[in-house]
């Protein structure tokens, strides 16, 4: 009876759970959003502005995860061997292409940048 009197008195009390339960859910919501949301980074770089933790760190994450497959989990000469290259050239071809001219690019520039650097566009282009 003196539970029944003191609820009835204070029955405020009892919503104190429950808003924290709602407080507790929105934060969590939020948090778990902006682990992925947004995608780009929004402001103005590099200080001003927020991107999405995941997104963020994926370039690390990228990098960390293919030195485990290649390091710890799969032999590539076994990955190479179960793959077939007429199935794979012509899906490979257009970021291959991209990756050979980006490298010799660099790797001229680097070696024999006054030559590459006086060479015509049309010979580069070759």
């Amino acid at each position: 009876m003196i539970l029944i009197d003191a609820v009835r008195d204070n029955w405020v009390v009892l919503l104190i759970p429950v808003f924290a339960g709602v407080v507790g859910w929105i934060t969590n919501v939020a948090a778990v959003w902006l682990l992925f949301h947004p995608v780009e980074f929004v402001g103005i770089r590099p200080y001003l502005g927020f991107q999405g933790i995941i997104p963020n760190a994926s370039k690390n994450m990228g990098a960390y995860l293919a030195e485990i497959v290649t390091e710890k989990l799969l032999d590539l000469r076994e990955l190479f061997a179960g793959m077939e290259p007429e199935k794979i050239l012509p899906t490979m071809k257009p970021a291959l292409h991209a990756m050979a001219d980006e490298v010799l690019e660099e790797a001229a520039g680097e070696h024999a940048a006054q030559m590459w650097g006086a060479m015509d566009e049309n010979v580069k282009a070759q």
